[in-house]
């Protein structure tokens, strides 16, 4: 294919509006790999500051300044391969290709060549669709597993056609080595995993395993990445000179949220993401809960996402999992979390531990809705730790900020046709002693599981007050958390139904944004320190 039949398209959207205009003829451009079928390249660029281009002869280089993202698609019939450079300023250098970004639809991984060039498979390696990089005669063919966990890569040579050995599966980053002599197709190739990638090593070793779920806006997004920078900076504290557990952090993400996420993470020592399309975990099977029960999406800021945790235990690739609010900071490691809930499960057989509420569940907000709720027990409501029952517990519910999974429990009690049964119990229960007909939660998916363990209490355990320091802008502020008991009682007077906790902060739990009101100085200010830690400050300290 010549040249002179690739089409140019440039689509450039900024604040003010969109514009759009094509290219016909581009003389000199010659894109390798593009050798048969009429192909299309694309190339859209948002908020655009400076695109240009120039022909040196033996190469033609494409130099975008974009404040969001610039990428090169090259389309033939079905097939796609999309070649991304998310980061500012770029120099790209088509037909040698430094690095390269290739999604299929919406999933995607990433490759590293030294030289080499972008190409679309053939139907040489059967059915799928796959992409390839390398350089001369030496390939690798990359295709996507199912969902956005993994990628699979095998050895082939210039036509796409295997070369040696099978297909291996990779983390999302790995790179392509080849020795010997790539230009006379004598080398020898590898595919290995990157030195500072310990996907492999967690999955063999005693990992943790947290889970977060941010979609929807750049708001949610930021506020996930200070939370993971504060877990970040204090993993390994409790670990006593011992090496601290591996971290498999499983994000739970939309479009946007792979992107930001993509670009700010770094490679971590002894950490692992996997990224899950929230689309396909979440949204079909909350519609699913929405449509079941006849509920309405609540107002509550979340939308469904709000519902996700109901379908984590299906698709996060954990026995035990915590899956984490974005609205936190820890101030501890999280490595004692999840100790603190192996001890649950052990001593409880618990499948499912949160931190209590601070005052009794009333179907939602702490604190509202009908008083005399006679589905918690009141009486066991107390004052104060010093009065509670085994384990400070109060009888009060449960909140939703961290919340751990145990799916060997789960899968004991058969949990999603548990829950669901529980579920309509509790609402025919709602109907027949206070006569209500249309009972829904309100906070989500928090008020399902409170209603669930109000009738079946021996599924959860607790968490201890110390991993849900509340800050909200209706809470009193004095309510503190500290290991002195007497300090609480010189700040504040304990209220009606209301208890205090005596222990050190290990997570503050910022509700209803409230790390961005200037009243509350003290922890908005923390809050800001986090936000503004760089992440290569973050992985030198670990």
């Amino acid at each position: 294919m010549s040249a002179e039949n690739l089409v140019l398209c440039v689509d450039v959207s900024w604040s003010l509006g969109e514009q759009s205009f094509c290219k016909e003829k581009l003389e000199g451009w010659a894109l390798r790999g593009l050798d048969s079928g009429d192909y299309n390249v694309r190339v859209t660029l948002h908020e655009v500051i400076k695109l240009s281009a120039e022909d040196t002869g033996a190469r033609t280089r494409v130099v975008a300044e974009a404040r969001r993202g610039f990428r090169v698609q090259l389309e033939h019939e079905e097939e796609k391969v999309q070649i991304t450079w998310p980061r500012g300023r770029e120099t790209i250098t088509v037909g040698e290709v430094q690095k390269v970004e290739v999604s299929f639809r919406t999933q995607a991984f990433e490759g590293v060549v030294e030289g080499g060039r972008v190409c679309l498979g053939n139907t040489a390696l059967g059915d799928g669709q796959y992409g390839c990089v390398g350089s001369g005669d030496n390939w690798a063919a990359v295709r996507v597993k199912e969902g956005w966990n993994e990628v699979q890569a095998i050895l082939v040579d210039g036509e796409g056609r295997k070369r040696e050995g099978e297909w291996t599966t990779h983390s999302a980053g790995f790179w392509v080595e080849f020795s010997g002599d790539a230009g006379k197709g004598l080398g020898k190739g590898s595919i290995i995993e990157p030195h500072h990638n310990k996907c492999n090593l967690v999955q063999q070793q005693k990992a943790i395993n947290p889970v977060v779920i941010s979609c929807r806006s750049r708001e949610r997004y930021e506020e996930a990445e200070v939370m993971l920078k504060s877990l970040f900076m204090n993993w390994g504290r409790s670990s006593d000179g011992e090496t601290a557990p591996a971290i498999n952090l499983h994000l739970v993400v939309d479009e946007g949220g792979l992107s930001h996420f993509r670009r700010v993470l770094p490679s971590l020592p002894n950490v692992c993401v996997r990224y899950y399309d929230f689309h396909k975990v979440c949204e079909e099977e909350v519609q699913a809960i929405l449509d079941e029960f006849d509920f309405r999406q609540s107002a509550h800021y979340s939308g469904k996402a709000g519902y996700c945790r109901l379908a984590l235990p299906k698709h996060i690739e954990a026995e035990r999992f915590i899956a984490i609010e974005t609205d936190q900071l820890f101030l501890h490691d999280v490595s004692s979390l999840f100790g603190e809930f192996d001890e649950i499960v052990e001593k409880s057989g618990a499948a499912v531990a949160a931190p209590e509420m601070y005052m009794p569940w009333y179907n939602g907000r702490p604190g509202g809705g009908k008083a005399g709720y006679e589905l918690i027990d009141s009486n066991a409501v107390t004052l104060s730790n010093k009065q509670g029952g085994e384990d400070g517990w109060h009888g009060n519910g449960y909140i939703g900020g961290i919340m751990a999974f145990d799916k060997k429990r789960l899968l004991e009690v058969d949990w999603k046709a548990l829950w669901r049964a529980k579920l309509h119990e509790f609402i025919e229960l709602r109907k027949s002693n206070h006569g209500e007909e249309d009972w829904e939660p309100n906070l989500n998916d928090q008020d399902i599981f409170n209603a669930i363990f109000t009738l079946s209490p021996e599924l959860a355990g607790n968490f201890g007050c110390s991993w849900n320091w509340q800050y909200h802008a209706f809470m009193n502020v004095n309510r503190l958390c500290e290991r002195e008991w007497e300090v609480c009682e010189r700040a504040a007077e304990p209220k009606e139904n209301m208890f205090l906790c005596r222990e050190r902060v290990n997570v503050v739990h910022f509700m209803a944004g409230s790390y961005r009101q200037n009243e509350r100085k003290f922890l908005s200010s923390m809050w800001e320190g986090f936000h503004g830690v760089g992440w290569d400050a973050i992985a030198y300290m670990m």
